[in-house]
């Protein structure tokens, strides 16, 4: 009965002053939206950059030792060591991809850009994207190649299929359209054989590549056979999942860029902010309200009845402040996504922590403006009265 009476308490409490009320909800709304923008941010940052990553159709990547994350595309390897995992029982097959730069010409702006290139053998399907059957047969004819559809176009300009684009200094034509996505190194991404990449480039250029995808034969333990690729190649490479590639990717943006750090150190600042806001908020409502507060403790109720009523006062605050707030991220996230390409992404885990936060945000406000409840003294509201 007394936590039944300390509910309706909080609940009269919170809404006898309507236009009172409508102000709350909106300074919760507003803190629960900043800590939800700042995680989008946070986690759409490392998550933009690892995207095509987990696209990679490879039970095993292998790559240089010195490549840490994507930014050192240059950072290549002996294709030597291709052929040597080749030879490993349990390899079915391994091919090349060159992972690169070019110079995009903009035809219409005459502005030059750099795109992130893919190149490897035109009969191999090295990414899980959306692929037709005549990709291939099309990347076989030198110069073709296709164009990332997501590619942002105040960058790149309108690139419609079968048009001639200018890459470093050469003219290719498009034959197709995938769709990836920019991330925080590029704005667009290119797809071609290896043979039209290396046109034109010395020999030695065919010789170090990016990565090499490797494919399992049906039933084999992927993680014995990368063992066994290691213990047969000189210590100078990487073998990983495609899982672990991009979760390092995503390990190593958070730990290491300053982007990271940015919207992380948000989060926190958006969390203080909150819990200045409901404090402030909760203290005026136990302020108005210390006359009834001083009467229940003059009648008996103890101090933790009190307490009880503010912090469930804080937490019907919580709960209805985070369900706009929530609404209005859902609706901002698609914004931001269709305009910048950074993947804004929703999770049960997410909005979870999230509520979690709002939650805790004011409970500690509550608790800090019910010592103002706790320290009235029914003298006081006795002697006023006279």
């Amino acid at each position: 009965m007394m936590g039944q009476g300390a509910i309706l308490l909080a609940t009269k409490m919170l809404i006898h002053k309507k236009k009172r009320l409508a102000i709350s909800l909106g300074a919760v709304s507003f803190a629960v939206l900043v800590m939800f923008m700042e995680q989008g941010f946070f986690h759409g940052v490392a998550e933009t950059q690892a995207r095509m990553l987990a696209k990679y159709n490879a039970d095993l990547v292998m790559m240089d030792l010195r490549r840490t994350d994507l930014g050192k595309y240059l950072m290549n390897f002996d294709r030597a060591r291709m052929y040597q995992a080749l030879a490993v029982p349990g390899v079915r097959d391994a091919f090349p991809v060159y992972m690169t730069r070019a110079d995009l010409k903009n035809l219409q702006t005459g502005v030059t850009r750099g795109i992130q290139v893919f190149a490897f053998p035109p009969d191999r399907r090295p990414f899980n994207i959306d692929w037709s059957k005549s990709y291939n047969d099309l990347l076989k004819i030198p110069g073709m190649v296709l164009f990332d559809k997501k590619s942002r176009k105040n960058i790149y300009g309108t690139i419609r299929l079968h048009e001639r684009i200018k890459l470093d200094g050469k003219y290719r034509w498009i034959a197709g359209y995938f769709e990836l996505g920019p991330n925080f190194l590029f704005d667009g991404a290119v797809l071609m054989s290896e043979r039209t990449w290396l046109e034109g480039k010395p020999a030695k250029e065919a010789e170090k590549i990016s990565y090499a995808f490797i494919k399992a034969k049906p039933g084999t333990d992927i993680e014995q056979l990368r063992k066994r690729i290691l213990n047969a190649l000189p210590r100078d490479v990487l073998v990983l999942t495609p899982e672990e590639l991009s979760r390092n990717e995503v390990m190593f943006t958070i730990k290491r860029a300053p982007i990271g750090a940015v919207f992380g150190v948000g989060m926190i600042v958006g969390f203080v902010i909150g819990v200045m806001i409901c404090y402030q908020i909760l203290y005026n409502e136990v302020t108005d309200h210390i006359p009834q507060y001083t009467t229940l403790r003059a009648i008996g109720f103890a101090d933790r009845f009190l307490l009880g009523a503010v912090i469930r006062e804080s937490v019907l605050l919580a709960v209805l402040g985070f369900i706009p707030g929530f609404l209005l991220s859902f609706v901002l996230y698609r914004v931001i996504e269709g305009g910048t390409g950074i993947l804004m992404r929703h999770s049960f885990l997410r909005a979870a922590t999230i509520f979690a936060l709002a939650v805790i945000m004011c409970v500690i406000s509550g608790v800090l403006a019910a010592r103002k409840a706790l320290a009235s003294d029914p003298a006081d509201l006795y002697s006023s009265r006279w």
